[in-house]
């Protein structure tokens, strides 16, 4: 602190206006490879802003081996929906 100034570190995920919880199974089509396909999450949205100049935006993140990682919510679904993107394949 100088000339009574605080200085916080930037907080990159804040909570959401309107906060959803889902807990959906992985199926696939992420770039992180440290998800694991088939197995669920527990998904929540956040307002989220790389560095304080840019503005935040609504996202959806899960947490990965202690780690947060931003994810896009069409990768994840029911286990019904898994086993028919599953069955679609070994029929083509």
């Amino acid at each position: 602190m100088s000339d009574g100034i605080f200085n916080f570190p930037h907080v990159r995920f804040i909570s959401h206006p309107n906060p959803v919880e889902k807990k959906l199974h992985y199926l696939g089509g992420e770039s992180n490879t440290d998800l694991v396909l088939g197995k669920m999450y527990s998904i929540k949205n956040a307002m989220y802003s790389e560095n304080r100049e840019d503005k935040r935006k609504s996202v959806w993140y899960c947490s990965v081996n202690g780690r947060y990682i931003i994810v896009s919510l069409s990768n994840f679904g029911s286990i019904q929906k898994l086993r028919n993107i599953k069955l679609n394949k070994l029929l083509k």
